[in-house]
């Protein structure tokens, strides 16, 4: 406990007062702006316009044991359809990724909120040329035993609804799935 405290002491940061201004910080956002060239803020403190759609891009890189190492990209991009005090934030979600055993995946998901969240609209697309290991069923079964069972996956998932009152909502919705090959 001592050699934490310690520790602690070592490594804290002097007491400011109120008035002292907050040391500089460098963020990855900040260091990507300095790699583009891109000139900071004028005024950091000013506040952002709820109009403009707020987007990020970033590659995927992963692994499991399914699908081997994947690669791709994936962005969000994150908008107001109305004044922020009465209507939430609304979202789009996209991806794409290839894998080292041959699995491609497509995917689309979005949550969209009409002015005064009176519309809300749901979403979840995806296109998918994957494929999963399958056991034999029973008693007697040997996990020893597998087929690689190669599929298409295709989700459609649309949904619309009507605000009727605060916390009640109607709609109508397009729900396909469809396994093939």
């Amino acid at each position: 406990a001592f050699g934490i405290a310690v520790l602690l002491v070592l490594t804290g940061s002097p007491a400011r007062g109120q008035d002292d201004p907050a040391p500089a910080t460098l963020d990855v956002i900040d260091i990507w702006n300095h790699v583009r060239k891109k000139p900071a803020p004028s005024d950091a403190s000013a506040e952002r316009d709820y109009r403009e759609p707020m987007k990020a891009w970033t590659p995927v890189i992963g692994a499991k044991p399914s699908a081997g190492a994947l690669f791709g990209m994936a962005g969000n991009v994150a908008f107001f359809r109305g004044e922020p005090q009465t209507t939430h934030i609304s979202s789009l979600v996209v991806s794409a990724t290839y894998s080292t055993k041959g699995q491609t995946a497509i995917l689309g998901r979005f949550i969209v909120f009409g002015n005064t969240d009176a519309w809300r609209l749901d979403g979840d697309n995806r296109a998918q040329w994957t494929s999963q290991n399958t056991y034999d069923l029973g008693t007697t079964a040997n996990s020893v035993d597998v087929t690689n069972a190669k599929f298409n996956f295709f989700r459609i998932h649309n949904t619309g609804y009507r605000r009727l009152r605060p916390g009640l909502f109607a709609g109508l919705g397009l729900h396909y799935d469809d396994h093939s090959d």
